[in-house]
């Protein structure tokens, strides 16, 4: 006999710090729907998890949905695993949990890049296909600095060299970036509060990847005076 899956928490009833913050910054990125619909992509690490939890808290009390998309490239074995966990954590939350498979391996040149392209294809179709007009993304302000540090070494031009959006318009979609202006602590911090487990993806720290080489060198943003 199969072993039940372990349980995830619920839906926290008290508010975290970074909560009524969080939903200021979100009605700034709207307008939303009288009942919003909004899609969280959760890669079950703890800027997603905690993106996840907050928006869960702001839809449930405007009568909205949320649709939690993990997107799984099966690149490492424990992959599917930790998007089963993700669909569980969102469904216990109220959300509906949606898995994206890849059909095929990516290249094994330029992996990250094609992997980036893909989840956002994916991501994008998934929210049309479903008519969620909003999906959020976790990156946050030590990202913004990653980012900026990276388009600077491969001399980009002014365009190139804008630090990300907060909300950026695809068509079908609104990405929205609500973490722009919150550090990587913060976050975790209130997933401590929130009492959220999350997943590690080792790639984030391994120097074999340009993204992973920035992150390491990354100051905070905006930097400081």
């Amino acid at each position: 006999m199969a072993a039940d899956p372990p349980k995830v928490p619920a839906l926290p009833q008290t508010a975290p710090a970074l909560e009524p913050w969080f939903g200021s910054r979100l009605e700034g990125l709207g307008p939303f729907e009288p009942a919003p619909a909004l899609a969280v992509a959760v890669s079950g690490g703890v800027d997603s998890l905690t993106l996840l939890a907050l928006t869960c808290r702001w839809a449930r009390a405007r009568g909205g949905r949320v649709v939690a998309l993990c997107v799984n490239h099966g690149l490492r074995a424990a992959a599917a695993g930790e998007a089963a966990r993700v669909q569980r954590q969102a469904e216990a939350w109220g959300a509906e949990g949606i898995i994206l498979t890849r059909p095929d391996r990516p290249p094994q040149t330029s992996l990250q890049e094609e992997a980036r392209i893909f989840r956002h294809a994916a991501l994008e179709e998934a929210c049309r296909a479903r008519g969620v007009l909003h999906l959020l993304l976790a990156h946050h302000q030590n990202d913004q600095a990653e980012t900026v540090l990276e388009r600077l070494a491969r001399s980009s031009g002014p365009d190139g060299l804008a630090a990300m959006a907060s909300i950026t318009h695809r068509p079908g979609v609104r990405l929205l970036r609500p973490f722009l202006d919150v550090p990587k602590t913060a976050l975790v911090a209130t997933a401590h509060a929130l009492g959220l487990s999350w997943d590690e993806d080792p790639s984030n720290q391994d120097p074999r990847f340009e993204r992973a080489r920035w992150r390491a060198l990354a100051p905070p943003w905006p930097p400081r005076a």
